[in-house]
């Protein structure tokens, strides 16, 4: 991962909630607002994306098709003038993974390993693809 960060373009950084996840957001009619800002700082916008995917990844009762709903994300943040980088996208998608595969192998559950490996696996492709 550190390579792969290596390989990134610099930026400005812009203001980022930092843990912006589905429980998390108001909605009122066709407003949508975002409370708990503890973790605000200035970062890369691809980290609350990744955020906001992980989190909408583990939920059962989705209404529309994942790929549907992070385009739809990429494409509030860009509509706002925040450029979205792909390859920095990836980077975080596979160390949100990575932090996916340590919390299911110290879960409590008889298939942790197995959860866990998995997982493990899963970022070990998205790297070699990154």
């Amino acid at each position: 991962l550190e390579q792969r960060h290596a390989t990134l373009a610099p930026r400005d950084t812009v203001p980022v909630h930092g843990a912006p996840n589905v429980h998390r957001w108001l909605v009122q009619g066709p407003r949508l607002g975002l409370v708990s800002f503890d973790r605000f700082a200035l970062g890369d916008p691809e980290f609350d994306l990744t955020t906001l995917v992980a989190e909408l990844e583990t939920e059962k009762a989705l209404t529309r098709p994942m790929a549907a709903m992070e385009a739809a994300l990429i494409g509030g943040f860009e509509a706002t003038g925040v450029r979205i980088d792909p390859a920095r996208l990836a980077v975080y998608r596979i160390h949100k993974r990575l932090m996916t595969m340590v919390r299911t192998a110290w879960a409590a559950r008889p298939d942790a390993a197995q959860r866990a490996s998995h997982h493990l696996q899963t970022a070990e492709v998205m790297l070699e693809r990154a």
